[in-house]
């Protein structure tokens, strides 16, 4: 009964061992292409890179809490740090309405999405959460 099954499988083996190389050639051509169509599903992203957003509103708000609130470098200061943070937001898939609104609203909206970038582990170093409004420091 063996002997049979081993000649009934003699030509498969056979065949196995003549064209295992182009068995292998064609799998590995085959995984190939497939990883080759899984990259080209992923999209490409549409801004800068997080670590380079990071960077640049850490750099950003260390000179916007250095300028005098009111001044004009202040106001330039703080509209590059809100494209930032829309960047941020953007690139996080955080909702934000840093664009339609003005005055005390968007001072909220910014420290909503500053609290929101944080939660989602975004560092804003040099946050000071003991400070109070008018950036003292609170003794209590």
């Amino acid at each position: 009964m063996l002997a049979i099954f081993a000649l009934a499988f003699l030509p498969c083996v056979v065949f196995l061992i003549l064209f295992a190389d182009e068995l292998i050639e064609s799998s590995a051509r085959a995984l190939r292409r497939a990883r080759k169509a899984r990259l080209r599903m992923l999209p490409e992203p549409a801004g800068p890179p997080l670590q380079q957003i990071a960077e640049e509103l850490r750099r950003i708000g260390a000179s916007r809490r250095a300028t005098t609130p009111g001044s004009m470098r202040h106001v330039v200061a703080t509209r590059a740090y809100d494209r930032r943070l829309e960047q941020a937001c953007a690139a996080l898939q955080i909702e934000q309405h840093l664009t339609d609104l003005d005055n005390l609203d968007l001072d909220l909206e910014r420290l909503r999405v500053e609290g929101a970038l944080l939660v989602a582990g975004f560092v804003l170093a040099n946050i000071d959460i003991e400070a109070d409004v008018d950036g003292r420091p609170d003794h209590c």
